[in-house]
């Protein structure tokens, strides 16, 4: 006679599996977007030369008398910082912990929590202020309407490119070429549009079949030259699928991505004396040990995150470790002439297209 299943098998959570998004910490762009440089103090003063005099003219030409034209540098008007506190603390409650499934693996997967809540505000604040049109010198922004949009490839007014290569060229006149590396950052989304645009196939290489395609690899030897060309920029093109929920904590989820439908072009320098690049994050940590505060292996440094760890007996029955995680920093725009912002792209309340991804 047959035994029933629920005679010979109870259910029991399973050892070996369970489901959870975990996004790639490294593949957050708030530090690459804006290079962290780890300061003294919470706040201080930046000092600026002054580039307007700096490249006028003077007649220099020697009176009969031998006078000269005397030239001296000018300071320009100081910037500052003023860091803000970021923190959190991830619970681990020793209750929760002893009677949590093996699977949840509670202790990573709480700190893994606390440390993308940072990250992610982290992104959010940057993006938004990469975003921000008041962020960038007058004629450095462009907002896309209509047939001007990416998604609009049979318009004549829509050109990728074109649209691309002036922002470029713009940011490289302003500060001089430089020795710095641009960033032309957009969702893949966007990509999407760009690499099936006929304007942008025409220059593509032919498939054997009789179409054409394009990679990421061949638009940035498109716009920014061959490697080893001696007129070849430093560049790079990032393409993003970083999200966040927009809806409160309970609500329905809503995703949307951080940079959304628009297409931001910086010009970045290791933060230094001398530097011209768009902007720094400033970091203050207040000690020289942490989670990822500097990762040595990186020749461009780490994150300046500091997670202090300390055990609490008051909290929970049992008492709780709690690790508090720290980050003060302030995203600072220094040079708005290094940024080019081209806004709406594509049409984002297209549903079908983009979901619900770039209305942020």
């Amino acid at each position: 006679m047959g035994l029933n299943d629920s005679t010979l098998h109870l259910n029991v959570p399973l050892t070996n599996l369970a489901v959870g998004y975990r996004p790639d910490h490294k593949k957050f762009l708030w530090n690459k977007l804006m290079p962290p440089m780890v300061v003294p103090n919470t706040s201080n003063i930046i000092r600026q030369i002054d580039r307007a005099n700096l490249m006028t003219l003077p007649d220099i030409r020697s009176g009969a008398q031998g006078f000269m034209t005397e030239v001296a540098l000018k300071m320009g008007a100081d910037l500052n910082y003023r860091c803000i506190d970021y923190a959190c603390e991830v619970v681990r409650d020793r209750r929760e912990r002893a009677n949590a499934d093996i699977a949840i693996q509670y202790d990573e997967e709480m700190l893994f929590t606390g440390l993308t809540k940072v990250h992610g505000v982290c992104e959010k604040v940057v993006f938004t202020t990469l975003r921000d049109t008041a962020n960038y010198a007058a004629s450095n922004t462009v907002t896309l309407t209509g047939g001007d949009r990416w998604d609009q490839p049979k318009s004549p007014d829509s050109d990728p490119l074109g649209d691309i290569l002036t922002g470029i060229e713009l940011v490289l006149n302003q500060v001089g070429g430089g020795s710095g590396t641009v960033r032309v950052t957009m969702h893949a989304l966007v990509w999407n549009q760009i690499k099936q645009h006929p304007n942008v196939l025409s220059r593509a290489p032919v498939h054997p079949t009789g179409g054409g395609i394009m990679t990421v690899a061949m638009f940035e030897e498109i716009i920014f030259g061959k490697k080893g060309d001696v007129n070849a920029i430093d560049g790079e093109v990032i393409i993003t699928r970083n999200f966040f929920n927009t809806a409160n904590e309970g609500a329905a989820e809503s995703m949307s991505s951080f940079v959304g439908p628009d297409v931001l072009i910086t010009y970045s320098e290791a933060p230094g004396l001398r530097s011209f690049g768009y902007g720094t994050a400033f970091m203050f940590a207040g000690t020289e040990e942490g989670i990822d505060f500097l990762d040595k292996s990186n020749p461009g440094g780490g994150v300046p995150l500091v997670v202090y760890s300390y055990p609490d007996p008051k909290r929970g029955v049992l008492g709780s470790d709690v690790d508090r995680i720290v980050g003060s920093v302030d995203f600072k725009v220094l040079n708005n002439k290094a940024g080019f912002l081209i806004k709406t792209v594509v049409d984002a309340t297209n549903t079908a297209l983009y979901g619900s991804f770039l209305s942020f």
